[in-house]
Order: C-alpha cells, then sequence, then structure tokens
C-alpha cells in the first residue's frame, strides 16, 4: 500500500463561482480515482480574488487557469510543474496548456443556427479579452465559410470601474433592432446572454421566433434561470480537468509537455427554449423537418415524413439539399444519432436501450454509426465524455454543405 508521503500535493487553482470551473475540477477527481491518487488543494475561489494558496504550501504540482500576467508569475514563481486549463492565451507564456477547441464551438454554434434554417448572424461578447476575442473571431469565420455575414456588437462603453451600464444597454437595445430577422445571435457568457435576451424584451422582440441566442459556454443555473431558458454549448470542461490531470501527470513523472495545446471537443449545444425554433418561411419543409426532430427516438423513415408532410418525394430532397445541405434521410440519421449522443452522456440506460430510445432499433447499427461518425463505439464514447479514458475524441465528422446555402489551506497539503 502506497504510503501517504509519497502520494503528491497538487494545488488545483480554478475558480469555483461557475460550471466550468467546477466541471473541471469533477474531471481532475475522476482522472484520480481512475489513475493514481493525488491529495488535492482546492479551495472555493472566483476570479479576482486573490490566489488561494499560502506562501507556506509546499505541493508537487499545480493545475490553474491562468487569466492574468500577476497570476503567471506568481504560479511560476512556486517552481513545480503546471498545467494551464485557460482558454487565455498570454504572450510569452510557457506552461502546458489544455483547453477547449474554440473553432469546434464556433462551428458547433454555426451550425446550430443554419441547421435551424437561421441565415443572419450576430455575435455579443465581453470586450478585451483574448479568450472572447478568439471566440468571436471564429464565428465570424465560419459563418463566413458558409457563405453569411455576422454583426458584431461593439459598443465602446468603458470596461471595469468605467462601465457604463445604462449607455450599453441602451446600444444593445438599438443594435438589436438593427439587425435582420429573424437572427442567430451567439453570446458568451451565459451572463452575457442573460444580457440580449432581456434586451430583446425591451427592444419589443420576440425569443426565439425574430432572435434566437445562444450562449457560448454552458452554466445550467443561469441558462435555466433565464427566460425563456438559454441554450448554451457544452465546453466539455470535465474533460479539460481529466486531460490537464492525465498531463500533469505525464510532467511529474519528467516527461516532456507537447509542443501545442491540447485542444478538447465540446461535447455539443444544450438546446432550451432560446434557440428552440426553425427559421423557414416555407410551411411543409418546416411541418417536415418538425416532423423528424419530434420523432427522434423513433426507427421512422422517408416514407413516414411523406405521409405527414403530403408533398413528392422529390420536391423533399430538393428542398432539404437547398436549406439544410443534406437529404431527408440523412436528416433522421442525425437527428437520431444526436439523440443516443445525448443518452449515452446524460443517462445509465444500457447500450441496447440506447438504440431503441434513438430510433435505431439494434445496438449493431448504433455501433455502426458511431464508429463511422465519431471513430469509437458507443460505449468508448460514454467514457470518454465521463471522463474515465484517457484517450482523446476523434474529430466528429461534419455534414457537407452547398454553397449558397449551407455546406454540405495553511502549509501543506
Amino acid at each position: 500500500m502506497r504510503n501517504s508521503k509519497d502520494i503528491p500535493c497538487v494545488a488545483i487553482l480554478v475558480e469555483t463561482s461557475n460550471t466550468w470551473g467546477r466541471a473541471i475540477i469533477r474531471g481532475i477527481g475522476n482522472y484520480t480515482r481512475a489513475n493514481e491518487p493525488w491529495h488535492l488543494w482546492v479551495q472555493a475561489w472566483g476570479r479576482g480574488a486573490p490566489i488561494p494558496l499560502p506562501q507556506t504550501w509546499r505541493g508537487q504540482g499545480i493545475i490553474a487557469d491562468v487569466w492574468s500576467p500577476a497570476h503567471a508569475r506568481f504560479i511560476d514563481a512556486i517552481g513545480v510543474p503546471v498545467v494551464n486549463v485557460s482558454g487565455v492565451q498570454l504572450k510569452g507564456l510557457s506552461f502546458p496548456r489544455v483547453a477547449v477547441n474554440l473553432r469546434a464551438a464556433a462551428r458547433l454554434a454555426a451550425e446550430h443556427f443554419l441547421d435551424r434554417g437561421f441565415r443572419h448572424f450576430a455575435y455579443c461578447g465581453l470586450q478585451r479579452l483574448s479568450l472572447v476575442e478568439n471566440y468571436c473571431q471564429e464565428f465570424v469565420k465560419v459563418v463566413t465559410e458558409f457563405g453569411y455575414e455576422c454583426s458584431v456588437f461593439k459598443p465602446n462603453t468603458g470596461t471595469g470601474r468605467t462601465f457604463n451600464w445604462p449607455a450599453y444597454h441602451k446600444k444593445l437595445v438599438d443594435w438589436l433592432r438593427g439587425l435582420p430577422k429573424p437572427v442567430g445571435i451567439l453570446a458568451w457568457p451565459c451572463s452575457r446572454g442573460q444580457q440580449v435576451v432581456h434586451a430583446c424584451r425591451e427592444a419589443g422582440l420576440l425569443v426565439p421566433e425574430q432572435v434566437a441566442v445562444l450562449a457560448g459556454d454552458e452554466d445550467e443555473l443561469l441558462c435555466e434561470t433565464c427566460r425563456p431558458p438559454l441554450s448554451g454549448i457544452d465546453l466539455n470542461s470535465e474533460r479539460v480537468g481529466f486531460e490537464a490531470s492525465a498531463l500533469l501527470g505525464k510532467l511529474l513523472h519528467r516527461r516532456r509537455p507537447p509542443k501545442k495545446p491540447i485542444l478538447v471537443e465540446p461535447n455539443g449545444v444544450i438546446l432550451r427554449q432560446s434557440t428552440d425554433t426553425l427559421s423557414i418561411n416555407n410551411r411543409n419543409l418546416a411541418r417536415a423537418i418538425a416532423f423528424i426532430r419530434s420523432h427522434a427516438a423513433d426507427p421512422i423513415s422517408v416514407k413516414d415524413v411523406l405521409v405527414a408532410v403530403p408533398v413528392s418525394r422529390r420536391w423533399l430532397e430538393q428542398r432539404f439539399q437547398e436549406i439544410l445541405g443534406r437529404t431527408p434521410a440523412a436528416e433522421i440519421r442525425r437527428v437520431h444519432f444526436e439523440r443516443a449522443k445525448q443518452l449515452l452522456k446524460q443517462t445509465e440506460m444500457s447500450i441496447p436501450a440506447v438504440a431503441a430510445a434513438s430510433g435505431f432499433g439494434s445496438p449493431e447499427y448504433l455501433a455502426y454509426i458511431f464508429k463511422r461518425e465519431t471513430g469509437l463505439t458507443p460505449r468508448k464514447y460514454r467514457n470518454m465524455v465521463h471522463g474515465h479514458e484517457t484517450q482523446r475524441f476523434p474529430q466528429e465528422k461534419h455534414a457537407s454543405r452547398d454553397g449558397q446555402a449551407v455546406r454540405n489551506r495553511e502549509g501543506s497539503c
């Protein structure tokens, strides 16, 4: 049995005031239970407060959200291996980093709106933070790649103590009124998404019918208490914590760090009312898409869609290609696949039960689709989501889209 004195002491300097930080800590806990025991120094902490690590702390490693030069200097002076989990990229910082793949998150956001028929896009985020700027740039870039433009809210109303809330809010209301409708807006963080929803209400705009609002991260408390409830992107921060732990474990065993950051793929969009709409003018097409999505748990076919929506198969195929960039059959498979992923992430259902409850019919067909789309079996996917294995996610394939529409303590531990 390992002597307690031989177990490494690791400090976790990650804010605990939001879902993102708490999930990272949970991922670190998953790693220590599954791989090697650590004594963890964890304190309640919010960004901007004094770093919760006494000068007398003596440990072997640190996992930290390094978000400022002063923060970086403090941690670097301790002289132990460090893994940075911040999305903020500081110039000249040499700590190995594990972070969310922001480009993948931006693509998720864009495709979430595109799949609902939106052709107007906008971005609203905090100012003067490299993380926010990178997220914004990636979203604009992805939207542009699909052939559309994206409006970015730049109020110039100050920051910190000079922030002018009344002026900011007025500019936000005026900006929202001037956007072409219907519009899909990516907002970061969740609190900014709440502000957009509030400003829409003051501007007399309907959410989600005229303005669909998607938070660029996921904080269940903030999203669920918004009215209407706010959709958010699950950035998979639990996985970030697990991967950061795996990397720190290598550093503690004197292995070299990777030359590039380790990027973790986001889990997907948590759908709530703020984006639960279809921006499609054609009534029959909207009915067909709504029918498929309302039968995510059923083994339906294109024939079932044609019974529910009496149009020709040729017409249906053409409209789906024009608007979604894929066939009706491909849309059915996509909806079933997303349903299966949700069940694997959020329930303990057996694999056969997941197959039956997501319209696949058989676990063999479910396994075939998962292997084709992710390179993983359903069971391996579930283990990866919950941070029980050290292998990282392969890049999931994206449906191709077509041109003008959508291309397919004191002391030691």
